[in-house]
C-alpha cells in the first residue's frame, strides 16, 4: 500500500519535471526538485547566456507548464549559474 501511495504522490511531480526539462531545452542546465513538508519546488538552473531571459522564461514556459500540470500549486525558482534567484512563482507576467 505504501508503494501505491508514493506513486500517487510522486508520479505527477515527475511528470511536471519531465515537461519542464523538455520545454526548457537548452535554456536550462538542470532542473532540481525538492519536496519538503508537502511543498513542491522546482529550481531551474539557467544555462549561461540565458540569464537576461529569466522573466520571459518564467512567464512563457515555466508558469504555463506548472499551471497545466498535475502539480499546479508547485513553486519554482529560476537561478543563474552563480546561484542568484532571477525569477520565481511571484514574478509578474504582463
Amino acid at each position: 500500500m505504501l508503494v501505491a501511495g508514493c506513486a500517487v504522490v510522486f508520479v505527477p511531480i515527475i511528470q511536471t519535471d519531465v515537461k519542464l526539462n523538455q520545454d526548457l531545452g537548452p535554456r536550462a542546465s538542470s532542473v532540481e526538485l525538492s519536496w519538503v513538508n508537502g511543498e513542491t519546488t522546482f529550481t531551474i538552473h539557467l544555462a549561461p547566456g540565458y540569464e537576461s531571459q529569466a522573466e520571459s522564461i518564467a512567464c512563457r514556459i515555466v508558469k504555463p507548464d506548472i499551471k497545466t500540470s498535475s502539480t499546479p500549486n508547485a513553486h519554482f525558482e529560476i537561478v543563474s549559474s552563480g546561484g542568484y534567484i532571477l525569477a520565481d512563482d511571484t514574478t509578474p507576467c504582463g
